[in-house]
């Protein structure tokens, strides 16, 4: 690549990033080591597979010499054209052993990075009728082959089975073929991999903020360069170390115009990352909606109970006002937080009962009437009312649909509550319920329709979860447009314990809650505790 070669883009790109970034002092390991002559090498190496010509090496070391950080020459190299074509051309050879066709070529060149991630080619070329003709033309050699392919291994009867059914229940081959990509599993492979991000991977956020990353390697953050586009058009920003060897953190400097019109948008992270001279390329995605509210840019605050009874719940003392006046002090110390503070209701809307009721339920439904002053309430003091659902036998998503009057409403959400989930013959009492993937899908399916059709901000989707196996296989839930999950670490007891559980239960790629227990939490944490012991923070604090 010598200089007349280099388009007028690639130039825009270095000479902006030459402006604007800002990267973490090098560390010691690596500053004596690696030359600008070591990291152009292996940025060609590694990115474009190959070596550069004398006139391309003495270019881009030139352009370190002058100030130009080693992250933006990175950048550069990773976002050229050749290097597009290349990672094309692999996923071609990996999954269809034969090199691309011109138009499949052309398309994907241009799209990855801008548009979609590598994940995105990978999973359509997976689900691809080929790939699925070339192995065996059937659905269960169409799942071995994604066992051989993504995990490197031979299939377990039962997720064999598992990946089986769903396939025969209609779900498409590119999304079976999406969710090994992103399993912990395949994650865990040698190659370079996001382990978790905020914004989460694959959640809808309400603004371009900072993004986090969290790699499964260390790296050199020096070197290391982040790529961000929004609905095809490139975000300028800085690359700077995070507060861990494997974490690297991208900071927007403005939304262009273009995406202020608040449409839902593509958002892909690609990241180069360089460790030992050497260079991994990683990707991830998320969804964009700039004019929803989205509960993982804030700290949410909020008291549970009922309606009618202070026994399940602080809210339920006193009038909804008392019930606010008292929730505002509690959330007074979180201040602390650079996060706003944003109060909430969670207000248990479908309540299990002992009784299996006329319709053999196990479940008494609230009256929107009675509901309606906690909207009021909550929503004078901007903030959330959360429709809490104890199903016992009744299904999900029809408790939610029995309340999408109150849904239409911008400030209400729901939550979900598998421990009072049962069976068609079991009883809710003496046992702990669960729900599954499925149940999840097609209740935040309705709301996001809900959003999408009346234009409203985004909703949110609360999960509780004491016990891993109240949600069954996590790795399944989809993310929709317009809501935002959040995993609740809801159990009681010591704070070891609490904290165990908010460590191990929330999929890294959702939002994180936490409850606390004013009398079952022996002892009940003060709101600093709870700041300090929580790693990552969470976005969602409830009170019972």
């Amino acid at each position: 690549m010598n200089r007349s070669m280099l388009n007028r883009s690639i130039r825009a790109l270095v000479t902006c990033i030459l402006l604007m970034a800002v990267v973490a002092p090098p560390s010691a390991a690596y500053a004596a080591a690696d030359s600008p002559t070591d990291v152009v090498m292996a940025a060609y190496r590694d990115l474009l597979d190959r070596t550069p010509e004398p006139s391309g090496l003495e270019y881009w070391v030139g352009l370190i010499d002058e100030g130009v950080s080693p992250s933006a020459v990175v950048a550069a190299i990773g976002d050229a054209d050749e290097q597009r074509r290349l990672v094309v051309t692999q996923a071609y050879r990996r999954v269809l052993k034969r090199g691309p066709d011109t138009e499949g070529l052309s398309f994907w060149s241009r799209d990855i990075i801008d548009r979609s991630s590598e994940a995105d080619l990978y999973a359509l070329i997976f689900g691809s009728q080929e790939y699925f003709l070339a192995n065996g033309n059937n659905n269960r050699s169409f799942a071995t082959a994604l066992y051989r392919d993504i995990l490197t291994r031979t299939p377990d009867a039962e997720g064999l089975d598992f990946w089986i059914s769903l396939l025969e229940g209609g779900y498409r081959r590119d999304l079976i073929a999406r969710e090994f990509l992103s399993s912990a599993e395949a994650i865990l492979q040698p190659t370079l991999s996001v382990i978790s991000a905020n914004p989460h991977i694959g959640s809808t956020a309400s603004h371009l903020g900072r993004i986090t990353i969290d790699l499964d390697q260390d790296i050199d953050a020096e070197r290391s360069a982040v790529l961000v586009s929004a609905g095809g058009l490139r975000i300028q920003g800085t690359t700077t170390a995070g507060s861990s060897a494997n974490q690297l953190v991208f900071t927007p400097a403005s939304l262009p115009a273009g995406l202020r019109r608040g449409a839902l948008v593509n958002v892909v992270v690609t990241v180069f990352a360089y460790r030992d001279g050497e260079f991994g390329r990683t990707d991830y995605t998320y969804t964009l909606n700039p004019s929803a509210v989205s509960a993982l840019n804030e700290l949410i605050v909020a008291f549970y109970g009922h309606a009618k009874t202070g026994d399940l719940g602080v809210l339920g003392e006193g009038t909804p006002h008392e019930a606010l006046t008292r929730l505002l002090a509690q959330a007074a110390p979180y201040r602390t937080d650079p996060r706003p503070i944003v109060p909430a209701f969670e207000l248990i809307a479908t309540l299990v009962t002992a009784a299996p009721g006329a319709d053999g339920k196990y479940r008494a439904r609230t009256d929107h009437a009675l509901i309606q002053p906690y909207l009021d309430e909550i929503r004078a003091a901007g903030g959330y009312l959360i429709l809490d659902l104890q199903p016992g036998r009744a299904d999900l998503e029809d408790e939610a649909r029995f309340y999408e009057p109150l849904l239409l409403e911008p400030e209400v959400g729901l939550a979900l509550d598998p421990e009072w989930k049962v069976g068609p013959t079991e009883t809710p009492a003496g046992r702990i319920g669960s729900i599954g993937a499925d149940e999840i899908n097609r209740v935040s399916a309705f709301m996001s329709n809900i959003v999408v059709a009346n234009d409203l901000p985004n909703k949110i989707l609360i999960i509780h979860r004491f016990e891993a196996s109240m949600v069954q296989n996590p790795d399944l839930i989809l993310t929709r447009p317009g809501v935002t999950i959040i995993f609740q670490a809801d159990g009681e007891g010591s704070p070891a314990a609490k904290v165990g559980d908010y460590d191990t239960l929330l999929p890294a790629r959702f939002g994180r809650g936490f409850k606390v227990f004013y009398d079952e939490d022996n002892p009940t944490l003060t709101p600093s505790q709870v700041l300090d012991l929580l790693d990552p923070a969470p976005d969602y604090l409830s009170y019972q």
